[in-house]
């Protein structure tokens, strides 16, 4: 909350938006906020809702960087702001997965320079720098946008069929692992770089009613 803090300090006119969950732990907020001489309305609380998409149907453009928390980062909510165009600032120093989340993403993305800060007083410095340098915010949203909206084939970063090929892979090679009773160790997964088309997504959501469907009715018949 400091660092939070500190760059509402140095960046005139912003705000920090924080979700108002969980209820409980809004006084106390307010009453640290109070204590820090933070203006009421420098600091906003949405209301929590269901569905993200909601939220961005209720508050448009009022975010327009998110701020990632450390040592716990965003995971769902966080690739929702990105892949809807919003950068997400984070901490790179973490050692374990969940606090390395969004600097593997932001890696994968191209955008580990001005996004991803070694140490607190870099994640400060960035994230103002950010805020106060127009050409530069622009330059790095545009290329986050364009990684989501690639015409003719999908960036390995969205690319979830491809993932979902990868990741049975893996799951296969661990079972054979186990069937054939080999030593435990690393497993390294060959991708197999075929980048999911436009058209392949058509077909996969044209024929994913049909899939559920007969699920559905294979569950019910057993």
């Amino acid at each position: 909350m400091d660092a939070w803090i500190s760059i509402l300090e140095q960046v005139p006119n912003s705000i920090l938006c924080l979700l108002e969950n969980p209820k409980e732990a809004l006084p106390n907020l307010q009453r640290y906020l109070r204590s820090k001489n933070i203006p009421k309305h420098r600091v906003t609380f949405v209301p929590w809702q269901q569905n993200p998409f909601d939220f961005q149907k209720y508050n448009h453009d009022l975010c327009h960087v998110v701020l990632d928390t450390h040592p716990y980062n965003g995971h769902t909510t966080a690739q929702d702001a990105m892949y809807g165009g919003v950068p997400l600032l984070t901490r790179s120093d973490g050692l374990d997965m969940a606090s390395r989340v969004t600097t593997s993403a932001n890696i994968l993305l191209g955008l580990q320079q001005p996004l991803n800060a070694p140490s607190l007083s870099s994640y400060i410095q960035k994230a103002v720098h950010l805020a106060t340098n127009t050409t530069l915010y622009q330059q790095v949203r545009t290329q986050l946008i364009q990684t989501a909206l690639q015409p003719t084939h999908m960036h390995p970063y969205w690319d979830m069929p491809r993932y979902v090929r990868n990741l049975e892979q893996g799951w296969f090679l661990a079972w054979d692992a186990y069937v054939n009773k080999e030593k435990k160790t690393h497993i390294y997964i060959q991708d197999d770089g075929h980048a999911t088309t436009p058209q392949e997504i058509q077909t996969l959501d044209d024929n994913k009613e049909q899939y559920i469907q007969q699920r559905l009715s294979s569950s019910s018949s057993t």
